[in-house]
């Protein structure tokens, strides 16, 4: 077996991959993961990135994202998700100032930070009709996190998640 020196990382399908250097057409650095250890292998991650997993598990090297969303956070809408049995289901996700709720890696909860002082959220759902394509306000007054992600979350997988509006 073929040892390896280098940052590896496994993604939550069980897919190693390998971070590794290359440069842009300007000569610049670049940074990415591969699921081959071939080519110029680093054996950090360099300074000012940080290695982000989406939804998918495809693997990157990203420029470090400011956080305005806590870890606590994050794990509240996970909680809520596991209370009522969807875990196998759902996956989460933060994107700036928003906490995305998928189903089958597709984006169906939307729980937007709109006042960071008293940690406010609104919740989105995604309408899946043709012509619209978009998120849903489903609260028109922020309310904390941990009521939204408990009113809401149970509708993921469910029929009744077409009937919010």
């Amino acid at each position: 077996m073929k040892k390896y020196c280098g940052i590896q990382h496994v993604n939550r399908k069980g897919h190693v991959y390998y971070l590794q250097e290359g440069q842009t057409k300007t000569g610049k650095p670049k940074y990415f993961f591969a699921k081959q250890a071939a080519g110029n292998l680093c054996s950090r991650i360099p300074d000012g990135f940080e290695v982000y997993e989406n939804v998918r598990g495809q693997v990157f090297c990203r420029r470090t994202q400011p956080k305005l969303i806590s870890d606590e956070e994050v794990a509240v809408v996970r909680e809520a998700i596991r209370k009522c049995g969807k875990e196998y289901l759902a996956a989460v996700e933060v994107k700036k100032k928003d906490i995305i709720a998928y189903e089958r890696e597709l984006p169906v909860l939307r729980f937007t930070l709109e006042d960071d002082a008293e940690r406010l959220y609104s919740v989105y759902r995604w309408c899946f009709r043709g012509s619209i394509d978009d998120w849903w306000e489903l609260s028109f007054a922020p309310k904390p996190l941990a009521e939204l992600a408990a009113r809401y979350c149970p509708h993921i997988g469910e029929e009744s998640f077409y009937e919010l509006m």
